[in-house]
């Protein structure tokens, strides 16, 4: 994939447009996507952290399932919890500590995350870009965010006002799951248009079982039904709506249900490492799972759902669709 990312940048953006011409996408999209593709395979060869990582969201369910069809343009991966230092005796998820001990260990792990990504991540993946990228780039820690790294990779475009800006948002985080995972293809939307273009190939990423991202998925809708009425709705959260009814659709589906175990994990994980007692993590469970959203969220939700759907590539779902399956799968999980 170097050889493709080291031709001229004339010659990338000719390939990008006509791709995007072929598939129907913005051109920006395509451009974005081979860089998305090709940060993943270095991320993933990085010689100290690259076999500790797990790739998983909403881009692992677009690039790698090929479930959900929105443009997802940031990189979302696990660090390894025991590679910093936080597993036997410091694991924060162990039973028997005290809320006091809990709580130090996690406090803990977020700075020691931080100094990790600030510091011998971000040396080793600027290494590792510099020694494969010929073209000028940029790597930063968000000002926002310093367990996220910024990458502005070599784009012709300057257009600033631009919503899809030549910037990939790596964001790094220790606190979720890393089990179950298996490797996956990962291939970018030009060489889907032209599979015999010289440079491309594709990758295989680590990602995140797609039965525990469904149960992942599944909570933060049970989170946001028990979320207080009166908070605004965060931009874009009905993403999670769409990408739950595209999981319904998929053999995600068969995966998750015939690992109803998998469910009481991911909310006891969320119960110690995203811990917010208003959440109701232990009823996320058969029989008390909520999934459709009271009546005040769902109407917010659908007028954030207006405006997302032009994130979504090809025919959106409608949003009462979206609501219908999620409901026919809260039925599904909660009768006896």
């Amino acid at each position: 994939m170097d050889r493709f990312a080291n031709d001229t940048p004339e010659h990338r953006d000719e390939a990008f447009g006509q791709a995007a011409a072929e598939l129907g996408f913005a051109k920006a999209i395509v451009e974005k996507d081979f860089w998305v593709c090709w940060s993943l395979q270095h991320l993933f060869a990085l010689p100290s952290f690259g076999d500790h990582l797990i790739f998983k969201g909403g881009t692992s369910l677009s690039k790698a399932y090929d479930v959900i069809h929105r443009f997802s343009e940031d990189v979302d991966l696990s660090l390894d919890r025991a590679q910093l230092g936080f597993s036997g005796d410091r694991d924060p998820e162990l039973p028997d500590l005290s809320s006091g001990k809990r709580k130090s260990l996690l406090q803990g792990l977020q700075e020691v995350a931080e100094a990790t990504v600030a510091g011998p991540l971000l040396e080793e993946i600027n290494a590792v870009f510099s020694a494969s990228l010929e073209q000028p780039f940029s790597l930063t820690i968000d000002e926002g965010d310093p367990q996220t790294v910024l990458f502005a990779y070599p784009s012709l475009r300057a257009d600033s006002d631009s919503y899809i800006q030549p910037i990939i948002r790596f964001e790094f985080g220790a606190r979720g799951a890393q089990l179950p995972a298996e490797q996956r293809p990962i291939v970018t939307y030009v060489q889907q248009a032209f599979p015999d273009l010289p440079g491309l190939n594709a990758v295989d990423v680590r990602t995140l079982g797609i039965e525990r991202t469904f149960w992942e998925k599944a909570t933060i809708l049970h989170m946001l039904f028990h979320q207080d009425t009166k908070k605004p709705l965060a931009d874009r959260m009905s993403r999670h709506y769409y990408d739950m009814a595209q999981l319904i659709g998929h053999d995600a589906k068969a995966r998750a249900l015939a690992d109803l175990g998998l469910l009481d994990e991911v909310g006891h994980h969320k119960s110690v490492f995203f811990k917010a007692a208003w959440a109701r993590y232990e009823d996320a469970k058969p029989g008390s799972l909520r999934l459709l959203p009271n009546e005040t969220l769902e109407a917010a939700l659908r007028r954030d759902y207006a405006g997302m759907r032009e994130m979504i590539m090809g025919d959106a779902p409608s949003f009462d669709d979206v609501m219908s399956a999620i409901a026919a799968l809260e039925a599904e999980i909660n009768t006896p």
